[in-house]
């Protein structure tokens, strides 16, 4: 389970990030299918999320106990 310590001190190669979330990019091979992954802390984010539509595509996953 990803939790804000595991954010903060991920040190891997990252597109962006902050203390609540990471955008972390695929290995090149998948680079022309997948254009990140994003790791988020949802306990930080706020209970309205507006997604504007777009072309691509977007799995979510979401862990809980």
């Amino acid at each position: 389970m990803i939790q804000i310590e595991n954010i903060q001190d991920y040190h891997g190669k990252t597109l962006k990030r902050s203390n609540d979330y990471l955008y972390i990019p695929p290995d090149n091979l998948l680079r022309p299918y997948i254009s990140c992954y994003t790791i988020t802390r949802p306990a930080s984010m706020s209970d309205e999320y507006t997604i504007m539509p777009s072309a691509s595509s977007t799995i979510v996953i979401a862990v809980d106990n």
